[in-house]
């Protein structure tokens, strides 16, 4: 079967996400913030004593739960973005028509790594 070319119709950048979402069907396979913003590759949790040294002196102070990535070695944690972009995906997930669909099952809690 051959793909069809479809343009996104929507304007802004929270609808065109979700509607590429929606069309392609995707809900079920999303995991907000639990994968790398420079490389891709998955998070994990990691103990602040083991990249202790790598962190910015107020962080090292603030800070207790940190990812790592698994790929590039990226350190994450909660920092003062974190509200903003727990919002963004609250207010993703809410306007994604699969997640409400009652003919299938939810999409289930999105996983958010701190970072």
């Amino acid at each position: 079967m051959a793909a069809s070319a479809r343009s996104v119709r929507a304007d802004l950048p929270v609808e065109q996400t979700v509607e590429v979402i929606d069309r392609l069907d995707l809900s079920r396979r999303l995991a907000p913030l639990t994968r790398c913003l420079r490389c891709g590759a998955r998070l994990e949790d990691v103990a602040k004593a083991d990249i202790v040294d790598r962190l910015p002196p107020r962080t090292r102070h603030e800070q207790h739960s940190f990812r790592r990535c698994t790929g590039c070695d990226r350190i994450y944690w909660a920092g003062t973005h974190q509200r903003r972009l727990d919002q963004l995906v609250a207010r993703i997930m809410s306007q994604i028509r699969s997640v409400h669909d009652p003919a299938g099952p939810p999409a289930g809690p999105a996983a958010a790594p701190d970072g």
